[in-house]
């Protein structure tokens, strides 16, 4: 059984783009095998889910 987890990311500063970035790497790299990534993206409008397919280039 696949353990679920969630990758926070974004928020309200200048190190948005990092957080974004960051998420995007750890998605690429998690062993999907092993775990079903959720992502939570925090922006100045409030904030969102996203299934487990994630691309940074969305949020550029």
């Amino acid at each position: 059984m696949k353990k679920t987890i969630a990758l926070l990311t974004g928020g309200t500063t200048g190190e948005w783009v990092v957080s974004v970035k960051s998420a995007a790497t750890i998605a690429q790299n998690i062993d999907s095998t092993k775990y079903d990534v959720y992502k939570i993206m925090l922006t100045e409008s409030g904030w969102f889910y996203e299934p487990a397919e994630f691309s940074e280039n969305r949020y550029r």
